[in-house]
């Protein structure tokens, strides 16, 4: 079978979805041939190095001659059985240009996680990362002629590993990592773990750094979280080599606050892992009690889980921090978790079942249902294009 993966290229392409689809590529490639595209008019970093990776197909966001070009020419070079979209966007662009080429194929739509949105495009086969996106769906009925499957497995057993002096500054003390773009639409995560290393530092626990790791999607956000985390153990890492594969780094972590993917990523290293909660202005431990809850929305800070009492969760952290024992015994319970639910070895054979199904059906793109989204879609891209531009034209007269 041979099936083409298109995903957006708005910014650097250095997000979880990236990551999720360059280990999935790789797995479904040992059963099949893929290709694998960007659209838009940013890259795809981490893509780029994948081997299946074709191109990326510029757009700015207006649905032209040489855009509609370049699609036809991945499609007739290709011959896709199948086309597996991994973002809503991307499904949207790329089902319009189908349409105006006259190329009816099978199309597979990725919800990679996130909030619920009531006006999210329909598609006839649609693969959700979280319960809490699949109950939602499914109760709406513009989704009555859609195919769900719940597929959570996206990440490695055996992450690359990778050295560093990034760290060295923190040796002997616990560190805690949090992993993810510095930026308004992370802006909570980031709050929780300053909140939690404001808060053990005032019970006289001093025996750890907090690391905040990610790409600096707005410096305005950066220039805020440096001015709230000063004289607190607390770093900014937004180094380039770091993270563009922050994953490769978490083997000096011993704690990580996680959502989604890191979560998974954090487990398969045996890291104890804490995790957001609607409830609670800090991070809180992930145990056996409340996996379940926290796994529904996809390890979120929507997470609607709570504790006996707040001190409960800062005594059980404080635990973790000052035993290594403590910790060796979390770590254990975050590696069950990943072997169970999210060993990207069990993703390979569920997708197959979706694609089969998909081929034999009659392709149905939803066009007249999805005409908003679509619009929102090509000023999506639009609006990133002039950003990406600006981005760029800084970097040059930076450097």
């Amino acid at each position: 079978m041979k099936i083409l993966f298109f995903i957006s290229a708005a910014k650097y392409g250095k997000g979880g979805h990236s990551h999720s689809l360059n280990v999935l590529s790789r797995e479904i490639a040992a059963y099949n041939e893929v290709q694998i595209c960007g659209v838009g008019p940013g890259r795809t970093v981490v893509l780029e190095k994948n081997p299946y990776f074709n191109k990326t197909i510029y757009t700015n966001g207006i649905p032209d001659f040489r855009f509609l070009k370049d699609v036809k020419s991945v499609l007739n070079e290709f011959k896709p059985d199948i086309v597996h979209c991994f973002d809503e966007k991307v499904y949207l662009v790329i089902t319009y240009a189908m349409t105006l080429l006259s190329k009816r194929l099978p199309v597979v739509l990725n919800k990679c996680g996130g909030p619920n949105i009531p006006d999210f495009a329909v598609s006839k086969y649609l693969v959700l990362f979280s319960k809490e996106n699949l109950e939602y769906y499914q109760s709406k009925s513009q989704f009555s002629k859609t195919n769900f499957s719940l597929i959570p497995n996206r990440a490695v057993a055996d992450l690359e590993k990778r050295d560093t002096n990034v760290f060295d500054s923190s040796e002997g003390k616990v560190r805690i990592f949090r992993i993810g773009r510095i930026g308004k639409e992370y802006r909570k995560t980031i709050n929780l773990s300053i909140n939690l290393a404001r808060t053990l530092k005032q019970r006289g626990i001093d025996n750890f750094h907090l690391y905040l790791i990610g790409t600096i999607d707005d410096e305005d956000v950066k220039k805020d979280i440096e001015k709230e985390i000063a004289g607190l153990p607390v770093s900014i890492v937004y180094d380039h080599d770091i993270t563009v594969k922050a994953s490769a780094f978490l083997h000096y972590a011993d704690i990580a606050i996680c959502t989604g993917r890191g979560f998974m990523e954090a487990c398969s290293f045996a890291i104890p892992v804490l995790a957001g909660s609607i409830h609670y202005n800090i991070p809180i431990p992930v145990n056996e009690g409340n996996f379940e809850s926290f796994f529904h929305y996809n390890f979120s800070e929507r997470a609607d889980v709570t504790a006996s009492s707040e001190s409960s969760v800062i005594e059980e952290i404080e635990q973790l921090i000052e035993s290594k024992g403590k910790r060796v015994e979390s770590g254990a319970m975050s590696r069950r978790f990943f072997d169970e639910y999210f060993n990207i070895k069990g993703a390979s054979q569920k997708y197959q079942q979706v694609y089969e199904k998909a081929i034999l059906s009659r392709p149905t793109y939803f066009l007249s249902a999805n005409c908003i989204r679509f619009l929102k879609a090509l000023k999506y891209y639009k609006l990133s294009a002039a950003k990406f531009l600006r981005t760029n034209a800084a970097e040059k007269a930076a450097s």
